[in-house]
């Protein structure tokens, strides 16, 4: 599951790098890939679930402190 979740990422983090999202023109578009990052972030919230459920411990953080999303900073009104 590590090893999914770590791909599944890097994966996202390629396409990231690729589309620019929020400053994309097209509405239509930018919807599309705003939705498409909304699930891409709950998949990988499911595979850190599931480590985190058969280790006993919160694996977001060695301090135990939860990722609860991006910064405000993020936002559709923000800046990449």
């Amino acid at each position: 599951m590590a090893k999914y979740a770590f791909q599944f990422g890097a994966g996202f983090n390629n396409f990231y790098h690729k589309h620019h999202i929020l400053s994309e023109a097209d509405e239509q578009k930018r919807a599309f890939l705003l939705r498409l990052t909304e699930l891409v972030e709950a998949q990988l919230v499911r595979a850190l679930s599931l480590l985190e459920s058969a280790h006993g411990k919160d694996v977001n953080s060695p301090q135990g402190v939860r990722w609860t999303g991006p910064p405000a900073a993020f936002s559709e009104s923000g800046g990449e």
